[in-house]
């Protein structure tokens, strides 16, 4: 599993299906010059100090009525409303563990690839 499209691996699911999947926040990492999908995740308020139409505006047509009020009121809803953002300090914290655990991925990658080749 990955936080992102264009973050590291952090998670096995198949390794143990019983272990417990940890979230990790991305925080101000994104390694990409540019996300396919950040309207979607905007819209569903990744970053609540920004101001964007909810994914229901973004992607429904009242006048196809493709969602009913239920799923209509469903899809304007904002990650912030179920989950407690973070302090500034967690922010903190969170984009050090990131970088930390991005920076041993490489090196556990760059590793692997020079003792393949001397194989």
């Amino acid at each position: 599993m990955r936080s992102c499209y264009f973050a590291y691996p952090f998670c096995n699911i198949y390794t143990d299906i019983n272990e417990k999947v940890k979230p990790q926040a991305v925080g101000n990492n994104c390694g990409a010059a540019y996300c396919v999908n950040s309207s979607h995740f905007m819209s569903l308020g990744v970053i609540p100090e920004i101001a964007c139409p909810s994914y229901a505006e973004l992607r429904d047509r009242p006048e196809a009525h493709w969602y009913n009020p239920e799923m209509r009121a469903f899809l304007s809803t904002r990650l912030s409303d179920a989950n407690p953002q973070y302090s500034p300090l967690k922010k903190c914290i969170v984009n050090a563990c990131f970088r930390i655990n991005y920076f041993m991925f490489r090196v556990r990658r760059k590793l692997k690839k020079l003792i393949l080749r001397k194989e």
